[in-house]
C-alpha cells in the first residue's frame, strides 16, 4: 500500500472509531458504560484472561467465537455469574434463530461455510 492510500485508510479508520468507540476496544477497562457481551476473537490461550476482565467490569456474557476453546476461560466466567458461549459465531447464530439465513441462501438447518452446488441435468 502506497504512503497516501495507508493515510487516507487510517484516517477513515480512526474518524469510524470516532463515530462508532463501541467497535472494539483494546482494554476491556477502558470502556466506561455497561458491556453485555464481551466477544473474543483472540487466540484460546488469551480467553482465561479476557475473562478475567469481563468479569472485572461485570460483563453478562462471554462469547467465545467459532475455533475459540478455553475450558478455563469459561470457568472463570460462569463461577462469576457470566453467561458462556463457545466456538460459535454471532453473526451465525443471530441469523438461525431470526430467519437471516435464508437471505443468503442457506435455510437447509445446516450450518456450513460451503454452500451447495446444483449439478445440471
Amino acid at each position: 500500500m502506497n504512503q497516501g492510500r495507508q493515510s487516507t485508510a487510517s484516517a477513515f479508520f480512526n474518524s469510524l472509531l470516532d463515530r462508532c468507540p463501541f467497535l472494539a476496544q483494546t482494554l476491556l477497562r477502558e470502556i466506561d458504560r455497561p458491556v453485555d457481551i464481551v466477544d473474543i476473537f483472540r487466540p484460546s490461550a488469551e480467553a482465561p484472561d479476557v475473562a478475567r476482565q469481563a468479569v472485572k467490569i461485570k460483563a453478562k456474557v462471554l462469547w467465545l467465537q467459532l475455533g475459540v476453546i478455553s475450558e478455563e476461560g469459561a470457568k472463570i466466567a460462569r463461577d462469576a455469574g457470566l453467561e458462556v458461549v463457545m466456538d460459535r459465531c454471532c453473526k451465525i447464530e443471530h441469523a438461525r434463530f431470526f430467519g437471516g439465513l435464508r437471505t443468503i441462501g442457506l435455510n437447509t438447518g445446516v450450518i456450513t461455510s460451503r454452500l451447495a452446488l446444483k449439478i445440471p441435468s
